[in-house]
């Protein structure tokens, strides 16, 4: 475990961190719903850190055309061209493998004019969308919900 992704699943690595000692260990990535969450705990998760079944949701800020855009789904890779870290998104031209990792912070701030043009136009190819696998899951719900499922309660049961 390290820097590098690898091929392992979010379980798999959870196992592995739990039975080399890791305690209070934090699930991130391949949280979808409740049956995910029950998953994780049982592998030895103590927390889970859940993003896509978020993107479009009225709470969050992606644009209305990066909403669309997770929802159609897609290709997605990991790159390190926009923030010299590791992270999955949908293949748009801004985070397209092409740019080359070692010349991070330079991509983010030369790209940083295409992407606002880019938002300012309505046009999601060409902005940042980081999403997981599959993106699709993510359905306009609210937050609310989705955190209602993800604890296995219902939201609408919770007093108002």
């Amino acid at each position: 475990m390290g820097a590098t992704p690898s091929d392992d699943t979010t379980i798999q690595l959870v196992g592995a961190a739990v039975d080399a000692g890791a305690q209070h260990v934090i699930a991130a990535g391949g949280v979808r719903e409740a049956r995910d969450t029950e998953a994780m705990r049982a592998a030895g998760a103590a927390w889970f850190q859940v993003g896509t079944p978020f993107l479009c949701t009225d709470e969050c800020g992606l644009t209305r055309e990066g909403k669309e855009l997770v929802k159609r789904g897609g290709v997605t890779h990991v790159t390190r061209s926009l923030s010299g870290r590791p992270a999955r998104g949908l293949c748009t031209l801004v985070d397209d493998e092409r740019c080359v990792p070692a010349v991070y912070p330079h991509v983010n701030e030369l790209t940083a004019p295409l992407r606002a043009e880019a938002k300012r136009r309505a046009d999601a190819t060409r902005q940042s969308v980081w999403a997981g696998e599959p993106c699709q899951a993510a359905v306009g719900r609210t937050a609310a919900e989705i955190v209602a499922e993800l604890a296995g309660t219902s939201a609408r049961a919770a007093p108002g």
